[in-house]
């Protein structure tokens, strides 16, 4: 794969992920702010855009709940898309 594919890939995924929180949803991302989001949306947002953050306590947006562990790490295993099969650590 070149470069300029990557570029262009990077960049496609970034203007979808930017589109993110026009679809009316009610969601907050506790870490930025972003707003509108739906849970599905947050699911995504939150691997794109904080996986590099330190973790830190913070309500979750779906559920109301003060996970015990990092936020991301909850929103990914408590509140999955429709559909979504869990990774299996075997």
């Amino acid at each position: 794969i070149n470069a300029e594919y990557m570029g262009a890939e990077a960049a496609r995924m970034l203007r979808a992920v930017a589109s993110q929180g026009r679809s009316g949803g009610t969601c907050t991302c506790s870490y930025c702010g972003l707003r509108n989001l739906t849970p599905e949306e947050l699911w995504k947002h939150f691997p794109m855009y904080h996986v590099g953050e330190p973790n830190r306590q913070a309500v979750c947006p779906i559920c109301s709940k003060t996970p015990r562990g990092p936020l991301p790490v909850h929103i990914y295993n408590a509140h999955p898309p429709h559909g979504h099969k869990p990774e299996s650590h075997v």
